[in-house]
């Protein structure tokens, strides 16, 4: 079936899915929707567009070039079947989920055997001092997105800011965060240029002063968009999924891993009872996030230890 008539200009813009909606642009990445089996696109998959080639809209209907046993097979799929529009959101709705996708999604704790995962406490669970509604909430929402070890690690970053989209105004990140403990929101700000960077026409994490040397910037959810020129002086499109880097805690937006020398400084002068070993990881994130993780923890362990002696 076509998509709705108050969707208007539905289009691709690289691997997402583009649509004006009351005035307003919304996007979705079809690479966390759809996944590629045997040459055909499937529903609850991951990174098809990632391979695809020859990607078109008509419609509702994507057609593309999918690989299948080494070569290029044409594969379609109606995107209106499990594309919808929630509560000014575009958003895969999966099959398992409520029909009435017009209303917003309900704030009622689910009934039943409650998951490990739910309990406070528990791996993977969000901070106890949330109410248990907002963690079981949390729960429904992580075991729905199946993803890579670092998309998993930005899943609660996403969650908790469901309702309060981001906002990029010049190279600042504005964000409405909650407290622990609180339903409340506070504003929180982050100056991305010192965060990002641009290589041979890309954007970077880890370096810094990327607003002053690209164009037509702007924000996609959680995607930074942005023209970059490369070292032969073409200009071409980038993109940098901010999720992967950024965490929210107790109302407060910031990095999940130190780029400055010297925050990294001060973080292992603090611990220097820590030893380090070498290892290799494919995805960097999760390294430095785990190394800093731990160092926390452990850090806030022995301080508690000293004090109650």
């Amino acid at each position: 079936m076509p998509f709705p008539a108050s969707w208007k200009n539905p289009h691709l813009l690289g691997k997402f899915l583009v649509i004006t909606f009351s005035n307003k642009d919304l996007s979705l990445s079809l690479d966390t929707c759809l996944g590629n089996v045997r040459g055909k696109f499937q529903w609850g998959g991951r990174d098809a567009m990632s391979n695809a080639r020859g990607a078109s809209l008509s419609g509702s209907d994507l057609t593309a070039q999918l690989q299948h046993n080494g070569r290029a097979v044409e594969a379609h799929i109606d995107l209106s079947e499990r594309i919808k529009v929630v509560s000014g959101r575009l958003v895969y709705v999966p099959p398992s989920a409520n029909s009435d996708v017009t209303s917003p999604p309900s704030t009622t704790p689910a009934t039943g055997n409650e998951s490990t995962a739910s309990r406070p406490g528990s791996p993977g669970s969000p901070p106890p001092s949330y109410e248990d509604s907002f963690a079981e909430q949390f729960s429904e929402f992580k075991s729905s997105h199946k993803s890579s070890y670092s998309a998993r690690s930005s899943c609660y970053f996403k969650f908790s800011l469901r309702d309060k989209p981001l906002r990029l105004v010049g190279s600042i990140l504005h964000a409405e965060c909650r407290r622990a403990g609180q339903r409340e929101y506070v504003h929180s700000e982050l100056d991305l240029n010192s965060y990002i960077g641009v290589i041979d026409g890309q954007l970077v994490w880890g370096r810094e002063g990327f607003f002053s040397i690209s164009q037509n910037v702007r924000l996609e959810e959680f995607i930074l968009h942005a023209e970059c020129k490369n070292e032969s002086g073409t200009t071409s499109h980038s993109s940098l999924d901010l999720s992967r880097y950024l965490q929210t805690y107790d109302g407060v937006l910031g990095v999940k891993v130190a780029t400055d020398t010297t925050e990294i400084s001060t973080l292992f002068s603090e611990a220097s009872w820590m030893k380090f070993k070498v290892v290799t990881e494919p995805d960097p994130i999760g390294v430095l996030g785990t190394l800093g993780d731990q160092a926390a923890r452990s850090l806030k362990a022995a301080i508690s230890s000293s004090s109650m002696l």
